[in-house]
């Protein structure tokens, strides 16, 4: 019986579950005043210039540099690939998914899975994250240019993680991804899944425009990285809000919400999403606001107007 009862555990919701939880809190710290966030969880939750001020001993020999983040879409990008590749066997060719493959959906997701996303939506979800982290792997390899700051282990660990589940929940809740289920093409992609879409195109092309923004920010007119200080961006979004990256990083997964919104478990890495980046968005206009004297007052910190 117990036997039985783990095989029906969804790991991942309840491993996301936690993190959405722990990043609450901390938010939670925030509202009640910066002050109240130890060097501990900020070092634990932060990272770059937002923690360079931090000296948690402990922490600090967990840390690894903030340029691995290249190994991020290293893995991520052809693990996308890869799970395009296996859909695009099922449900064109009709070829089996090799039983490691059910065996890590099942494992994760718990061999009760439901499986409710139709083909169509599974195909167009993974051809655009395809393309943003084949986007991503670019940018971290010929566009960023990254300081000597650090990043927790944590940080490094669980984006892994992220990836990893990522993949995993669009998989595992697809149509036809059961051992001897049918594969329904009856519902096809409906308006709002184009519009979403297009956001995705839009949102991971302005994210690229945004790093070439900060990158040019340490080069000079040649294009000679000659400084890695932090100095003040200015254009596109920049001119709105502090943190583009953040609100496009939410626009891409948001995106993928409406397309994949028949999925059980996605909404699980949308939310941690969500707060990660805001959280982040959060902290960093506030640490631009005490280092720039100059920094513009007008600017929100990641809803144009608004917020």
């Amino acid at each position: 019986m117990i036997g039985l009862e783990i095989e029906e555990i969804n790991f991942i919701k309840i491993f996301f579950t936690a993190v959405i939880i722990y990043l609450g809190v901390t938010i939670g710290f925030l509202s009640f005043g910066q002050n109240l966030l130890t060097n501990f969880l900020r070092q634990t939750v932060c990272y770059g210039k937002l923690v360079d001020n931090a000296s948690n001993l402990f922490i600090s020999r967990l840390e690894v540099p903030k340029r691995w983040f290249r190994h991020f879409y290293i893995f991520a990008a052809p693990l996308s690939m890869f799970a395009l590749y296996l859909v695009t066997n099922k449900y064109f060719y009709n070829k089996e998914i090799p039983n490691y493959i059910f065996d890590i959906l099942d494992l994760s997701l718990g061999k009760q899975r439901e499986t409710s996303v139709p083909p169509a939506n599974t195909i167009f979800a993974l051809i655009l994250l395809t393309g943003h982290l084949t986007k991503r792997l670019y940018e971290t390899q010929s566009v960023n240019v990254f300081s000597d700051a650090k990043i927790n282990i944590a940080h490094y660990l669980i984006t892994f993680l992220h990836y990893s589940s990522l993949m995993i929940i669009i998989l595992g809740e697809s149509e036809g991804i059961v051992k001897d289920s049918e594969v329904n093409w009856e519902n096809s992609l409906q308006l709002k899944d184009w519009f979403a879409g297009l956001i995705f195109i839009l949102m991971t092309y302005e994210q690229l425009k945004t790093n070439q923004i900060l990158s040019n920010l340490r080069k000079n007119e040649n294009g000679i990285v000659v400084t890695k200080e932090y100095k003040i961006p200015q254009g596109r979004l920049f001119n709105y809000i502090s943190s583009p990256l953040q609100l496009t990083e939410i626009a891409v997964y948001g995106a993928l919400q409406i397309i994949l919104s028949d999925s059980s478990s996605y909404l699980f890495i949308y939310l941690w999403i969500v707060e990660n980046q805001f959280l982040c968005a959060f902290l960093s206009h506030q640490w631009n606001k005490k280092n720039f004297k100059n920094y513009p007052q007008s600017r929100k910190i990641i809803i144009p107007f608004l917020l």
